[in-house]
């Protein structure tokens, strides 16, 4: 009886070590996973806006897709995105994407965030990226935008 304590007190301890690395390299792999999505976002919305797909105030000049459209452009289009990334959420993370048409003065542009569903269980840091491309985040809860910090490969 003894030597079964034992066997389950090791294999306890050896539970108990394991769940929380599990659950660390979950939300960085989650976190990998969201990194990927935006980027994903980035690249689909140059390759919309230069397919001319959508001109919503009719001035000549193409406009960037929300997540429903990239997913789902029409007329015999492929989509740009997969539809778990369309739906909005990947992963762990939600995806959302605002879009502004140009006029005579300013050019379209888009922004795109990706944060956690669960901060703390499902991620940590939050993403961001516009139509500059750059990937920029925070880890401290707050929502990134165009001066948070670029991302580094």
């Amino acid at each position: 009886l003894i030597e079964l304590m034992i066997v389950v007190t090791i294999i306890a301890i050896i539970v108990a070590l394991a769940v929380p690395m599990f659950v660390s390299s979950r939300s960085s792999a989650n976190e990998a996973a969201a990194i990927a999505g935006v980027r994903l976002i980035s690249t689909a919305q140059v390759s919309f806006h230069a397919s001319s797909l959508r001109d919503d105030n009719n001035d000549g000049e193409a406009d960037y897709g929300n997540l429903t459209t990239l997913g789902n452009p029409g007329s015999g289009v492929p989509p740009f995105i997969g539809p778990a990334l369309a739906s909005g959420l990947k992963q762990g993370y939600a995806f959302s994407v605002i879009v502004t048409p140009g006029d005579a003065v300013t050019t379209p542009s888009f922004e795109a965030w990706a944060i956690p569903a669960a901060t703390g269980k499902t991620g940590v840091r939050r993403f961001y990226v516009n139509d500059d491309g750059v990937i920029r985040f925070t880890n401290n809860g707050s929502n990134p935008n165009s001066t948070s910090n670029p991302l580094n490969f």
